[in-house]
């Protein structure tokens, strides 16, 4: 039986013909949308069909689902890059663009919050996921597929011999999809690993070394917060986010 649509569900269907422009490693728009105010995700807004819950099974209705961790990453990959600032970053402007999870950085930065969805590697990673709400950093070096959480500190309720001097999550930290390509928990105005020398140019600033156009550096230096993004074969290799204490 055919039913008809009100007007709020017209509203919704139209709204849902719109999508969100990712990081796609291009020039930005004239005028790029604020980075953290668009859509974590796409939400459907047309109208669905009736399921029959008599016979669809609870594994199907989980594969419908993706996954959370599926869902942070992609959130990422929608964001828009904000312009440069005319005056350079501030801690105003370059805090917000940062995205660690789907979610914009805010140190100190929980293990709990970077496990989510991976785990740790190495003698002592039970321990690290015992203790991951816990420990905290502000310090990240993310290269290639590893990251490694630098100036590690935590609670009162842990004695600070149990404290080590590093984490690294290493090569688990990397979200593969089915086509092959990988996804990196990590953005800086919609730069991240694998990005191209001209999208750091565009969303970042000029980078202050380059050696034989193929290797540069770039540092975005604000109060609290230093990030070096480093680069071989015209494409990101690594960053280092660093908070100011």
């Amino acid at each position: 039986m055919m039913h008809r649509m009100t007007a709020p569900v017209l509203l919704l269907a139209a709204a849902g013909m719109l999508s969100l422009m990712g990081c796609r490693n291009q020039p930005p728009v004239e005028e790029p949308l604020a980075h953290h105010t668009n859509p974590v995700r796409i939400e459907q807004t047309t109208a669905e069909p009736q399921r029959d819950t008599e016979t669809q099974t609870d594994a199907q209705s989980d594969a419908d689902e993706p996954d959370e961790l599926q869902k942070r990453v992609a959130a990422i990959y929608e964001l828009k890059p904000v312009p440069i600032p005319e005056e350079g970053w501030t801690d105003e402007t370059l805090m917000p663009v940062v995205s660690v999870m789907g979610k914009p950085l805010e140190f100190p930065l929980p293990l709990s919050e970077l496990l989510y969805g991976f785990h740790p590697e190495g003698d002592n990673a039970a321990y690290y996921e015992a203790y991951a709400d816990k420990i905290y950093t502000n310090s990240l070096l993310l290269s290639d597929a590893g990251l490694v959480m630098m100036n590690v500190f935590a609670d009162e309720s842990l004695p600070a011999d149990m404290i080590p001097g590093m984490i690294e999550l290493k090569t688990d930290w990397v979200v593969p999809l089915e086509d092959g390509s990988k996804r990196y928990p990590v953005s800086v105005n919609c730069v991240t690993l694998g990005s191209s020398v001209e999208a750091l140019q565009a969303y970042l600033g000029e980078p202050g070394y380059i050696e034989n156009t193929t290797n540069f550096r770039l540092k975005c230096d604000t109060d609290s917060l230093l990030i070096t993004v480093v680069g071989f074969d015209d494409a990101v290799a690594s960053f280092w986010i660093r908070g100011r204490n």
